[in-house]
């Protein structure tokens, strides 16, 4: 058993909000028919807001974290790794930026269910939180085991086993009634990938699946809440390799570990069950006739000027976009940002839409600050450009 104890982690946020500055977007033809916005930092704002990001009343208030929250993820060494749960820090860090809360990692490596229950007490609620999120499987659905037995009996011997002293841990956490529960699946063991030949034990992904099952029917019967990791990301392995057999969300190196692109896609599978889907950066549209803001989502629009040819205006947005991580770290074949390849973070996280219409010309140059970033169609800026794809 390991003896390591949660590092724990104080809140990410700065003390400062993420976005206290204004930004001045200016637009005019030039004489190419070129469109130049330039978005230039300012001191000063005004006129058309609407809010769209701001947890208070909107439908998934309910079900994401909120400012001064303390949310602990126990689970193994996947956890302990910290990246998903710091995918999901960041996505709250930028989109929230004044609900300043607490992440606390609580994996351990090599845990299964027994050691969480053993360390809860001294280790996990002495850390105070006011949400633990509790995953456990990987490890609880053993490897070498097979081996050496009968592997229905090592099956369901493991799996009575970890639901015996998941019933304990259980009890437990219902004796802490000030505490929200989240039982969540882990990554899938990824069986069937060709990308690695070793570290194959077939009947582990049927005791996998079991004690998932455990975890569903537990959520349900205590009436915590249920985030399922393990069937989406098992889905996307079967489809993906129905073209590539080394196709792999759950560890190139042994099918076990996902990578950062893994990691993102779970903290995506994550994020969705918050009920987060569709929630815009910030999303706004310019008349450039009428020289107003017919709409403007969670940001403010002021000092309106211009005409078909040319228009100026101020945008504060109350959020950040999420900034997509493009570099390997240690472990990865590929970067978190591969992860767009497989699921549709961009269109149902990440979205930060302009829209200006009734521009005279046909093709425009985006500028930010006086530097050109992209040159599109007027057709495209009635559709919306994102402005988080644009890098700066």
């Amino acid at each position: 058993m390991h003896t390591n104890t949660i590092r724990q982690q104080a809140s990410y946020l700065p003390d400062t909000a993420a976005n206290t500055k204004k930004t001045s977007l200016i637009i005019r033809l030039a004489l190419a028919a070129v469109l130049v916005v330039i978005l230039a930092f300012m001191q000063s704002c005004s006129n058309k807001t609407m809010r769209g990001s701001s947890p208070g009343n909107q439908a998934y208030s309910g079900k994401i974290f909120k400012k001064n929250d303390r949310v602990l993820f126990a689970g193994n060494s996947i956890t302990h790794g910290g990246r998903y749960h710091s995918y999901i820090w960041l996505y709250y860090m930028t989109r929230f930026p004044d609900q300043r809360f607490t992440i606390l990692n609580g994996g351990v490596g090599g845990d299964v269910i027994s050691n969480i229950n053993y360390r809860l007490e001294e280790d996990i609620f002495t850390k105070k939180p006011n949400i633990i999120n509790l995953t456990f499987g990987m490890n609880d659905s053993g490897y070498f085991q097979y081996m050496m037995s009968d592997p229905i009996k090592v099956s369901n011997s493991l799996v009575s086993k970890c639901d015996s002293v998941f019933k304990i841990v259980i009890d437990k956490l219902n004796k802490h009634p000030e505490i929200k529960k989240i039982l969540m699946s882990g990554s899938p063991y990824d069986y069937n990938t060709k990308v690695i030949k070793n570290n194959r034990w077939e009947p582990k992904t049927a005791t996998f699946e079991r004690i998932v099952q455990l975890q569903i029917a537990a959520a349900k019967a205590n009436k915590w809440p249920f985030i399922d990791i393990y069937h989406p990301m098992e889905r996307l392995n079967n489809e993906n390799q129905k073209t590539d057999s080394t196709f792999t969300l759950s560890g190139s190196g042994d099918r076990i570990h996902p990578e950062s692109y893994g990691h993102l896609v779970w903290a995506y599978e994550y994020l969705l069950s918050q009920g987060l889907k569709g929630l815009p950066v910030a999303d706004f549209t310019v008349d450039a006739t009428q020289k107003k803001a017919t709409a403007a989502i969670n940001c403010t629009i002021g000092n309106i000027a211009g005409d078909q040819n040319k228009v100026s205006f101020d945008y504060l947005a109350k959020s950040l976009p999420f900034p997509i991580d493009e570099e390997k770290h240690n472990g990865d074949k590929q970067p978190a940002s591969a992860a767009l390849k497989y699921v549709p973070f961009t269109n149902d996280l990440n979205q930060e839409m302009i829209r200006v219409k009734n521009l005279s010309g046909k093709n425009y140059d985006l500028k930010i600050d006086g530097n050109v970033v992209g040159r599109f169609a007027a057709a495209d800026l009635v559709t919306g450009v994102n402005l988080a794809l644009i890098k700066t």
